[in-house]
């Protein structure tokens, strides 16, 4: 095994989101129904980096669905010969196999065919099975797989309307009623379902295993002269911090660290900036100065509060600086600046004001910094 990757963290790389723009900022729901539970996650992007708010988890699924089946098609093999397959196991169990076969069919047709030999008492059953009837049956359980969403709504503190897109994911998703109940839980939200719900936990995976390295060169960083006697290898990490300072009036002259020293690379990070709660109707040109710099060994950041600390704190000041800036911000808007170091060493650093998706950005090459 050579990483491992959250559930809702891979269903969103399957779709690659927030991995082609940058400046992306999405909040998404995947929801994982598959055959013995249910996950509903809420996972902020932003700069490529996936932030899972909250999860909630329940006992409900796939069987839920395939005993609905059972107790239809039972119930009209009683009507038929009046008796139960049920009081049999092998009855019961031919019934399940059964009512799978039917429940993944009519995802995709409008009837399912089931014929069954010696269900019961060396009798055979044959019958169809209509989606109408189908969504019928699953309409009473239909509230157990939606509360699941309202809940972890709740607990993220978020209405139904900040939900970007809706990933849909586990083989009990792939029923239409069930799609459609999620589409119209999220009026505004793009419910993605392009990608095999069963396969998308696994693409995503895929996607993340061709970002690391290959088994060769993996073996040859653990034959590297770095490589150290308790088994540990060196790693490409920052050697300097990536502060900012904004003309925020909450957070003039308030020095925070974007990016932290000894972080390995690549690395993204992102931090939300609170526009002041008295700023002017017509808006505000928001000013972000950024530096680069090596800090002192001995420097506890915790107590370096302003610009004139931070300076009498740390030596190599202004090894490089520079400003982002966005006129006529709204006092509405959202603000958020990101960080990307890549694996070559260039850094992409941008500002991004949502919803409008302006965005003031620069990228320094390796050689630059």
């Amino acid at each position: 095994m050579a990483q491992v990757v959250s559930e809702p963290a891979a269903a969103c790389l399957a779709y690659s989101l927030g991995q082609i723009d940058q400046s992306e900022s999405l909040t998404c729901l995947v929801y994982r129904c598959g055959g013995k539970s249910l996950t509903a996650s809420i996972v902020d992007i932003n700069a490529g980096m996936f932030t899972v708010k909250e999860s909630m988890n329940e006992s409900v699924g796939g069987d839920k669905v395939t005993e609905l089946v059972v107790e239809h098609l039972a119930q009209e093999f009683k009507r038929k010969f009046r008796a139960d397959p049920r009081e049999t196991k092998r009855g019961h169990q031919k019934l399940r196999i059964n009512a799978e076969a039917v429940k993944h069919v009519l995802s995709t047709l409008e009837t399912a065919n089931c014929h069954i030999e010696s269900l019961y008492d060396g009798v055979d059953f044959s019958g169809n099975v209509s989606r109408s009837r189908f969504e019928n049956e699953f309409s009473k359980i239909l509230a157990k797989f939606i509360d699941p969403i309202t809940k972890v709504l709740d607990a993220a503190d978020l209405e139904a309307s900040a939900i970007d897109k809706a990933i849909m994911c586990g083989g009990t998703s792939k029923i239409p009623k069930l799609q459609k109940a999620v589409a119209s839980t999220f009026p505004k939200a793009e419910i993605l379902t392009s990608i095999n719900p069963d396969e998308v936990i696994a693409v995503g995976a895929a996607t993340q295993a061709g970002l690391l390295p290959e088994s060769e060169e993996i073996e040859k960083i653990s034959q590297d002269e770095n490589l150290a006697s308790n088994g540990s290898f060196a790693v490409q990490a920052t050697t300097f911090d990536i502060t900012y300072v904004t003309n925020l009036a909450e957070a003039a002259d308030q020095v925070q660290v974007l990016v932290p020293r000894h972080c390995p690379c690549p690395v993204r990070r992102s931090h939300h900036l609170e526009l002041p709660k008295d700023m002017a109707d017509e808006g505000q040109t928001v000013q972000v100065k950024m530096h680069l710099k090596s800090v002192a060994a001995n420097t506890d950041l915790a107590e370096v509060r302003s610009i004139s600390q931070f300076i009498r704190h740390t030596y190599n000041f202004g090894t490089f600086s520079f400003q982002l800036s966005l006129p006529e911000v709204k006092k509405d808007a959202k603000l958020s600046l990101s960080a990307h170091i890549h694996r070559d060493g260039s850094l992409h650093l941008a500002l991004t004001e949502r919803p409008s998706n302006r965005c003031a950005q620069v990228t320094i090459a390796a050689s630059s910094s």
